[in-house]
């Protein structure tokens, strides 16, 4: 079962929170701004394709990693397959967990690449 709903105006996602037999979900271009409206979908078990690009909550820091945790068995995020999205977060956070504190303290952009760009290459090159 699916449902599109693209360009509607919808605000909320508390309507589709009983909808258990969802497979496929589009709300693309909606005025969805909050990201808690995220949380309605965690009852959608069978959902495996969601696309809500072009919606507000989408520019949230947190909105990739919110709804692949909540929603485990999700296929396609936003016409992305979401194991590319895990493997992408996964490394990311690799990385910058693997900085020391002088660099991902840094404020200023200039001294962070600068810092970075000799990290990197101290790591690949270490006998230089």
């Amino acid at each position: 079962m699916y449902c599109r709903f693209s360009s509607n105006g919808i605000s909320t996602l508390a309507d589709f929170a009983d909808c258990q037999y969802l497979e496929e979900l589009y709300l693309r271009n909606n005025s969805i701004s909050d990201i808690s409206e995220l949380s309605h979908l965690k009852g959608l078990g069978r959902l495996r394709v969601l696309w809500l690009e072009g919606n507000p909550c989408t520019k949230h820091p947190a909105y990739r990693t919110s709804l692949l945790r909540m929603l485990p068995k999700l296929h396609r995020l936003d016409n992305i397959g979401c194991m590319l999205i895990s493997m992408y977060l996964c490394f990311y956070y690799v990385l910058w967990n693997s900085l020391p504190t002088s660099i991902t303290a840094l404020t200023s952009l200039p001294s962070f690449k600068r810092q970075l760009k000799t990290f990197l290459f101290t790591k690949s090159f270490p006998s230089v």
